[in-house]
């Protein structure tokens, strides 16, 4: 049955790597993962300002509709990895980084009997 349901995957981040390429950035490891056969979502993009940050998410506001999959927001993320060691984690999620949700569509319903 699950082989029915075509079913894909992106990757969009590295897990603990012992013994494997040492890298500065996230967006590096991206790239590697591209150059190792992952499928790593093309619609990733490394910003330089909160202003262009800001950009993004209203382009995806507007687009969402575009891509062949729903989505809920934009996840944001420091992009050097010195500094997301430097910011740490709350017991729940990161400092580095955040979820900007859109607002919720809201659909009308026709119930039938």
């Amino acid at each position: 049955m699950t082989a029915t349901r075509e079913l894909s995957f992106s990757a969009y981040q590295l897990g603990e790597v012992t013994g494997g390429p040492v890298f500065r950035f996230h967006h590096e490891t991206l790239d590697w993962l591209r150059e190792q056969g992952f499928p790593v979502s093309p619609l990733i993009e490394t910003v330089a300002s909160l202003e262009d940050v800001d950009s993004y998410c209203k382009k995806w506001l507007e687009g969402r509709h575009s891509i062949d999959y729903e989505i809920d927001g934009v996840v944001v993320k420091v992009d050097s990895l010195a500094q997301r060691r430097e910011l740490g984690a709350t017991s729940k999620a990161p400092r580095w980084a955040i979820a900007y949700k859109f607002p919720p569509e809201e659909k009308t319903t026709l119930l039938k009997g």
